[in-house]
């Protein structure tokens, strides 16, 4: 198949800049959610595309996500 038959993926690549919108999407939380995150300084890295319009690197938002990866809890067998 070359390049120019190929069906375009779905998903942006790892290197592309999500819409605040496709960041919610992505990371299963509301826009507004992100926002407060960001507001206190817990929220993935942002990107001001202009004065009204924020981004995210898509590879920031998976670094964010797997760094709030818990470990299971086990029973102890006590």
């Amino acid at each position: 198949m070359t390049p120019e038959t190929e069906t375009p993926t779905l998903e942006p690549p790892a290197a592309a800049i999500l819409t605040e919108a496709e960041a919610a999407r992505l990371t299963r939380l509301s826009p507004r959610t992100l926002q407060r995150l960001a507001e206190d300084g817990r929220g993935p890295a942002r990107i001001r595309l202009s004065v009204r319009r924020i981004g995210y690197w898509r590879a920031d938002l998976e670094s964010w996500l797997a760094g709030r990866t818990a470990p299971a809890k086990h029973k102890d067998a006590a």
